[in-house]
């Protein structure tokens, strides 16, 4: 870690601990006497560590007031945040049950306080610390979903019903989240592999990519994919267009060689040919449609946070009147759209979705800001113009048929590496 500032107090030391262990163990910590048992500890310790921060700040301001410069953020970010910060506002103070609103509002926050204090730290991190922090939960994460699909080792208990694949859960609760966050690792280490080619690096980035396969999420697989092709057009213009084929050919590959993809490749086939959208869609089609409906009633500023819901059985019921091939395709009360894009647009309109296009579009432009800095001196630089677009990419890809930015164990590492990337690109035109 590089000797700053900002890290010649008590405080600031506290603030690094408190960043870097919320960021390795929320993604690990499960609770065998919660309710939930994957899901809700986790959320609850983001929480956590957003009052731990704030209190730190506090404290650092209480003893030294003139410090309060070094907790400033980038105007680029600040608007990008702002936006958000806005259009969140908007939608609750219109919601259509505020008090849902404003306790989703309040995990948003959350969110964003630990977001504020991995930007705060990432001034004195270089990437060997970056890499190390951000990537930790995954490398268990990726051991046990390996395990776990090969039937090596599995600490959890399920019932005989629940299918294989479900049992691939790591310490995340699900493989299709499994994946997600272990995709959003995946990306910045495997560029931390390309440019310093150390055994290490390659072995870690392996490591997770297998764990995305153990996952057999698809859309992880595919935001994978188009992380690495995008990574190709900015570290090899020159050879891009040949390591994408490789890229394609190699997946086009692991899909027919591997047992699991090829089946589900064939179902998906047999039901784009049978025009069964909800099979096509993993019986996810009702939630689209009911989101959709929803937006529809909303357009502009949306239906408010997390109302999507409390909302749900009453626009399931007119989508299946809607739709009469639908009636019953699902019973249970569906909590998330398992479409970012869909659920922002039913929950916070037109205006809601605008704001989170503003902050992905600030996350990818990195690159495009630094394709001209003096990077061969700087890795941190290298690594800001060669992560900071695939990253990106990879979110949305998420985000098209996930719910990455409710789930703490994808948020987690997504913000870490977000703000390390923020951090480092401003400090780099700064300089």
């Amino acid at each position: 870690m590089r000797r700053a500032k900002t890290t010649s107090s008590a405080g600031a030391h506290a603030l690094w601990l408190t960043v870097a262990l919320f960021t390795i163990v929320i993604p690990l910590y499960v609770s065998p006497h919660a309710n939930n048992v994957f899901r809700l500890p986790k959320d609850l310790l983001v929480r956590a560590e957003a009052i731990c921060i704030l209190a730190i700040v506090a404290l650092m301001l209480v003893r030294q007031p003139d410090r309060w410069r070094d907790f400033r953020i980038d105007r680029r970010t600040g608007l990008a945040l702002g936006c958000v910060v806005v259009a969140m506002i908007i939608a609750t103070v219109f919601s259509t049950n505020r008090s849902i609103s404003i306790r989703s509002a309040s995990e948003v926050v959350a969110s964003m306080v630990a977001f504020w204090g991995a930007y705060i730290v990432a001034g004195n991190l270089n990437l060997q610390w970056a890499i190390l922090v951000g990537s930790a939960s995954a490398i268990p994460n990726a051991v046990l979903a390996i395990s776990q699909r090969l039937d090596w080792f599995n600490p959890f208990e399920f019932p005989d019903w629940l299918p294989h694949r479900m049992r691939v859960t790591a310490f995340i609760g699900n493989p299709n989240d499994v994946g997600a966050s272990l995709a959003v690792c995946f990306i910045p280490v495997a560029v931390a592999a390309l440019h310093r080619r150390k055994p290490a690096y390659i072995a870690i980035a392996a490591l997770v990519l297998c764990g995305v396969l153990a996952s057999d999420a698809a859309t992880a697989m595919l935001a994978v994919s188009f992380g690495l092709a995008v990574v190709a057009l900015t570290a090899w213009r020159r050879v891009s267009l040949p390591v994408i084929a490789a890229i394609v050919v190699i997946g086009a590959a692991t899909v027919f060689l591997f047992p699991p993809l090829r089946d589900r490749g064939k179902a998906l086939i047999a039901s784009a040919r049978a025009r069964d959208y909800d099979a096509l869609t993993s019986h996810r089609i009702v939630p689209f449609l009911v989101a959709l409906k929803i937006f529809e009633d909303h357009p502009v500023m949306g239906a408010g946070p997390g109302t999507f819901k409390w909302l749900y059985l009453p626009y399931r019921l007119q989508v299946e009147a809607d739709h009469p091939s639908f009636y019953l395709k699902t019973t249970e009360n569906v909590g998330a759209v398992h479409s970012d894009h869909l659920q922002i647009l039913a929950e916070e309109g037109l205006i809601g979705y605008a704001a989170l296009w503003i902050a992905v579009a600030t996350i990818g432009s990195r690159w495009w800001v630094l394709r001209k800095a003096n990077g061969e001196q700087d890795e941190r630089v290298r690594f800001v113009h060669h992560a900071a677009l695939p990253l990106a990419i990879c979110f949305l890809m998420l985000a098209a048929t996930g719910f990455p930015l409710e789930l703490a164990a994808v948020t987690t590492p997504l913000l870490f590496f977000v703000a390390c990337l923020s951090r480092w690109s401003n400090d780099a035109k700064a300089s």
